[in-house]
């Protein structure tokens, strides 16, 4: 019913991309036009041999969506169907308690996204299946609609598109210029992969290509200017990792976070639905621990992106669903308020009103001359750029790092409870590092003091 229900507005969505489109496809300059003998008008408008493709191909998109989603119900069931008979099996070997089982059971449900089973046997998540069957119709339409209008006007060559963190085959033949003829001095159809799944205009390609009016039209891209974005690097850690390999572990990252997502949810349903205050507890438990997991992750793809430089791209995080009548709607902001107000509880507390003594910092971690403190000064300065003429650098980034770390509790001793917060710091030279730093809360105050901070493993 729900899918039912939700193809009409799937229609509009697909039909709003395409027809968003429509105005740019053919944005040549007017004066290359003219030059050529060519009525921009005509040029600027659909023929209607064009109309009838372009709604074909918005109807075969819509359809194939529809289908995707179809599948969907198979696979949910038996996710769930499983999980039931798994737990029951646990429970009925004595080695697990009802409560454990069912924990278990949820969590297993929550394990794999809504898959979509292609006639081939892939699977594949809901959501990208719909991103791929939409990226990769739109852009065939777009690349036939271009051939039409090259055929019309013959023209020959045409101007592939070049973008950053392409996949290392496509990296081969982006923004260069490809004969359709098979014509000497420019790439052919096979050159590029043209037609098949994994080439020019297959599944998940982002290229496109544009008409290319010889002696008029000038290349996007210098060979150079393509050879920098083929061998294009990004630094991690102090690393050098290309350009598609970063994407690639951003991607890794973003299902890690929609999967944390999911077992949120499916947890969170599970303490609302629950009868039986002892599961009650073993999930709150779970969610809590989970939560501190996901803000963790969150902070990782944070990170990452913000050392390479590459986009956080928000919408791949995303977990999507419809509201039901149980009130499950996915990631919800009553899901996600209760991990941020559990992942607060982790922190340090009070780490807003933390001590950093001038004793710990200049007299102790970074004093090269301290008995015991010594090698940690010398380890700062060298992998991180850290010593007393910037000593407030260094303040600033530990306070940083309490304000997006939890804190692990160590056993009270007779002055007090000490913590320790692990966290990963941007040094004076712009280089990372993890550092462990040791605090505690003495039994006169509650705020906590700085005790001992270091380079983990240097």
């Amino acid at each position: 019913e729900r899918i039912a229900e939700s193809t009409s507005k799937t229609k509009e969505e697909i039909k709003a991309i395409y027809d968003e489109s429509e105005t740019e496809i053919f944005d040549i300059p007017e004066n290359v036009l003219t030059a050529n003998g060519i009525d921009p008008a005509r040029f600027k408008s659909l023929s209607p041999e064009m109309s009838k493709m372009y709604k074909a191909a918005l109807r075969s998109s819509t359809k194939e969506i529809v289908n995707l989603t179809r599948t969907t119900a198979n696979t949910s069931q038996a996710a769930f169907i499983n999980s039931c008979n798994v737990a029951q099996m646990k429970i009925m070997s004595g080695a697990f308690t009802f409560q454990e089982a069912i924990k278990n059971a949820i969590l297993a449900a929550a394990e794999k996204d809504i898959e979509v089973i292609y006639p081939s046997g892939h699977i594949t998540s809901l959501d990208a299946a719909c991103r791929c069957a939409v990226l990769t119709g739109f852009n065939q339409t777009v690349i036939a609609m271009q051939e039409m209008r090259a055929d019309e006007f013959d023209i020959d060559v045409m101007e592939i598109t070049a973008h950053f963190g392409a996949r290392p085959t496509h990296a081969e033949w982006q923004g260069q210029l490809v004969s359709r003829s098979g014509r000497e001095g420019y790439l052919n159809l096979d050159d590029i992969g043209y037609g098949k799944v994994d080439g020019f205009m297959g599944a998940n390609c982002r290229h496109d290509w544009n008409l290319f009016f010889e002696g008029y039209s000038k290349r996007l891209y210098s060979d150079e200017e393509l050879e920098r974005l083929k061998n294009q690097t990004v630094t991690y850690d102090g690393k050098e990792i290309k350009a598609y390999e970063a994407t690639q572990k951003q991607r890794e990252l973003e299902r890690i976070i929609k999967k944390d997502k999911r077992e949120l949810v499916c947890l969170d349903e599970g303490i609302k639905n629950s009868t039986d205050e002892i599961l009650k507890e073993e999930l709150s438990k779970e969610f809590e621990k989970k939560a501190v997991r996901l803000k963790q992750h969150e902070a990782k793809l944070a990170d990452f992106c913000n050392q390479t430089g590459l986009t956080r791209d928000r919408y791949r995080e995303q977990q999507f669903a419809v509201k039901t009548e149980q009130g499950i709607s996915a990631w919800t902001k009553s899901v996600n308020g209760k991990a941020v107000a559990i992942f607060e509880k982790n922190k340090l507390p009070n780490y807003k009103q933390a001590i950093i003594s001038d004793e710990k910092i200049v007299g102790y971690a970074l004093n090269k001359n301290h008995s015991r403190g010594k090698d940690k000064a010398i380890a700062f300065e060298k992998y991180l750029g850290y010593n007393v003429d910037n000593k407030d650098m260094l303040i600033e980034e530990i306070r940083k790092g309490i304000s997006k770390n939890i804190a692990t509790e160590r056993p009270a001793t007779e002055y007090g409870q000490p913590y320790e917060v692990t966290m990963k710091i941007k040094g004076a030279n712009g280089k990372y590092a993890t550092i462990k730093s040791g605090w505690q809360i003495d039994n006169d105050t509650t705020k906590p003091r700085l005790v001992t901070v270091y380079i983990k493993g240097k």
